[in-house]
């Protein structure tokens, strides 16, 4: 796999756009630490990919070595009954006061819905994954501290435990009737529009590759709300 590039140093992050910057990959070191993690419950896609049922995901506070702080999906822990002391448990053997090395992909916060359920402080919940939210509501900023406006979906190292579960990022854009050619640039073509969906530096997120039934291996990308199917460079398809 090719090496992650560098996450964007603080002085840059007021220009990054979800539009350009969503799922760079990039390495970092950085320390977890003690101030209070999250639970975000969600049935996306991405959990089932991990777990059979939704499970909730772990967000934690990391401090970077210049002092701003990077929230960290961690990945899932097995948890539908969304069970604070389990979640706790999950959390104890990550705070070692010790810098990490952590490689994942950029992410932007979502907005709600108008169905999403508000969070619940008490058991430190959210239905949604908006760390900005967690961080006012947790004290992530305190003394100060800038946070970032993107978090990072880890995707290593996974803990000796396997809990929580991080993993590679799985991107699916979503269209109904696409005809699609090969990244990293691809073209898609709907019944009444085309447009070129290009992917981002060092995303390198086409993880999942199955044999394709018209010959080729199909290889499939993940992003909320649209989904793309990508084929082998060799092969073209209606899908």
């Amino acid at each position: 796999m090719v090496v992650p590039g560098s996450l964007p140093q603080p002085s840059q992050w007021s220009a990054l756009t979800p539009e350009r910057d969503e799922f760079r990959r990039v390495g970092f070191v950085a320390t977890y630490h003690s101030g209070s993690d999250a639970m975000v419950y969600s049935s996306a896609p991405l959990c089932a990919k991990i777990f059979p049922v939704p499970a909730p995901g772990l967000f934690m506070p990391a401090r970077l070595p210049t002092g701003e702080t990077v929230a960290i999906n961690t990945g899932f822990v097995q948890n539908t009954m969304q069970d604070r002391a389990q979640q706790d448990r999950a959390v104890t053997p990550l705070i070692t006061n010790e810098p990490v090395m952590l490689t994942g992909y950029i992410r932007f916060p979502e907005a709600a819905g108008t169905l999403t359920p508000p969070e619940n402080l008490a058991k430190r919940l959210w239905f949604t994954r908006d760390h900005l939210a967690m961080a006012r509501a947790l004290g992530w900023g305190e003394g100060g501290q800038k946070i970032a406006p993107f978090y990072i979906d880890l995707e290593a190292p996974v803990p000796s435990s396997g809990i929580p579960k991080p993993g590679p990022l799985e991107v699916h854009l979503k269209d109904d009737h696409p005809r699609i050619s090969s990244c990293p640039s691809v073209t898609v073509t709907g019944w009444m529009y085309e447009r070129t969906v290009a992917m981002p530096p060092n995303s390198h997120a086409l993880v999942s590759r199955e044999q394709g039934t018209g010959g080729g291996d199909d290889f499939w990308c993940r992003r909320p709300h649209r989904r793309l199917r990508i084929l082998d460079p060799h092969h073209r398809r209606n899908l």
